[in-house]
């Protein structure tokens, strides 16, 4: 397992907890239960097989010795939604 202390905690959700690593570059998404596992799957194939085709993707993988854990580009929010663009309500639930 991964050592998040000292890490921030972001949020969490139905099935992930992520982190922003000591570096402030990067999230950790741990998985909390199934879902969570084929949601980090997902999001590192549609990085793989997807980020030039149809939508830009924040850099990601999975961590090699874990297999399940995905480490992320970590992406500032958007304040002002109004200013997106069109396709961003179609990743990750909008």
């Amino acid at each position: 397992m991964i050592d998040t202390a000292g890490m921030k905690c972001l949020g969490n959700g139905r099935n992930r907890i992520v982190y922003l690593t000591l570096s402030g570059k990067n999230v950790i998404k741990v998985p909390l239960n199934e879902d969570g596992i084929s949601d980090n799957f997902l999001e590192d194939f549609r990085y793989r097989r997807c980020r030039a085709k149809w939508y830009p993707l924040a850099r990601c993988r999975l961590l090699d010795y874990t297999q399940y854990i995905l480490i992320m580009e970590y992406v500032e929010p958007a304040i002002d939604s109004f200013s997106l663009a069109s396709w961003v309500y179609s990743v990750d639930c909008g």
